[in-house]
């Protein structure tokens, strides 16, 4: 073939091969010295054209990745950093979890910034205070604190943190009463592609995409939903003119900010949780949001498979299911999937099973609790949404 039908065409990038490659150098060598050439594999030239295809077919490889690093869909890691730019927005580093430890001791005692507690497991979980306090009169004092390590792994539940890592003969306990949250991995290739189509809109101006987009933006949320009421009157229980954004993830005084960052001018925010964040003037300004409900969704399948089916195709069917809905799979990864008040559709489900190679046909029920029985579409209202997991998703062979 013609050397023009590959590199940038019509389709977008061909890459030539190693074969197409030599095969070229061969044809060449004939025109240059003959037919009778000789272009054996243990030939001088034959070697030498072998060797020199290798060379060119790396080369071949690097320039597909160039042409593919400037698109979505196909650019990775550094790459992908920098599509990203398109629009502003950029990858989510790790974060580290927060919360508030309550400390008992002798009253007047200092404990320090950086004084450190951690669980009793195996590793332990360490966090540490981020400012310093003094043990009131009545024997405690609450302080912020903050884990060691970043990530979603070292989020720990209520009264976990219950032991000291540099004590004091003067502190004599500790606990967190409340889970500690904001923990967050560093964003993946899929989770970053997911979140550049969520944020399109990013630059609109006071849109309800917009708004959304720049919920989006903040560390650890996975789904947002926004409600709005344009009218003089209450509607729906939202007050007029107003918005409530129902957001899953994410600290509570950062979404406060980007809620009051993209709202328009004399829009009122509704909601059960109200924080207060400082506007560019510094004035402080109370913003409301909401926090969704949890609609566990339970997933039977039943497949008939052949030969092809992959060793962990289980697995992957697992999975696919965790991606659509939305959830934590078995490896801890936790994915986006369906947002605040989308309905979990049946059908959907059953599509992303039969990407998986092997699959000859499939049985899925769906419901919101154990064993379930149906194959409807599953309603989520606009302050809930849907969540799986690997316990709820159920995978076997007729």
């Amino acid at each position: 073939m013609a050397d023009e039908e590959y590199g940038v065409v019509q389709e977008g990038f061909k890459r030539k091969s190693r074969e197409d490659i030599e095969k070229d150098m061969k044809d060449t060598a004939k025109n240059l010295f003959g037919d009778d050439i000789n272009l054996k594999e243990n030939s001088p030239l034959g070697l030498l054209i072998t060797l020199i295809s290798y060379a060119l077919a790396l080369v071949w490889k690097a320039l597909a990745g160039v042409y593919n690093s400037a698109f979505l869909d196909t650019a990775v890691g550094k790459s992908l950093d920098y599509v990203g730019q398109y629009i502003g927005i950029k990858r989510k580093p790790a974060a580290k979890a927060v919360g508030e430890a309550l400390f008992t001791g002798q009253a007047d005692e200092v404990i320090p910034n950086g004084f450190r507690i951690s669980t009793d497991t195996d590793p332990k979980i360490i966090y540490e205070t981020t400012r310093s306090g003094i043990i009131e009169q009545d024997g405690t004092i609450t302080l912020p604190i903050k884990a060691v390590e970043a990530g979603e792994d070292y989020e720990v539940a209520q009264n976990q943190l219950t032991e000291f890592i540099n004590p004091s003969p003067f502190v004599y306990e500790v606990t967190n009463n409340e889970p500690t949250y904001g923990g967050q991995d560093r964003e993946s290739d899929y989770e970053f592609r997911q979140r550049y189509k969520e944020s399109i809109t990013l630059s609109g101006a006071s849109t309800i995409d917009a708004i959304r987009s720049a919920i989006y933006e903040v560390a650890g949320v996975r789904s947002v939903y926004i409600r709005e009421n344009h009218t003089m009157d209450i509607m729906d229980g939202l007050p007029p003119k107003s918005i409530e954004a129902v957001v899953l993830g994410g600290a509570e005084a950062s979404i406060g900010q980007a809620i009051l960052e993209s709202k328009a001018a004399g829009i009122e925010t509704a909601g059960a949780y109200t924080v207060d964040v400082q506007d560019n003037a510094g004035n402080s300004r109370s913003i409301s949001f909401s926090r969704p409900t949890s609609v566990p969704i339970y997933v039977d399948v039943s497949l008939d498979i052949s030969p092809v089916y992959p060793v962990d195709g289980d697995i992957q069917v697992e999975r696919a299911i965790i991606k659509y809905i939305g959830g934590t799979d078995r490896d801890g990864n936790t994915h986006p999937g369906t947002n605040v008040g989308e309905k979990v559709i049946h059908s959907r489900i059953i599509g992303e099973i039969y990407k998986i190679a092997g699959i000859d046909d499939a049985t899925v029920t769906i419901g919101t609790s154990d064993n379930p029985a149906g194959i409807a579409n599953i309603d989520i209202a606009g302050n809930s949404v849907a969540e799986t997991d690997t316990a709820k998703v159920d995978v076997i062979h007729q």
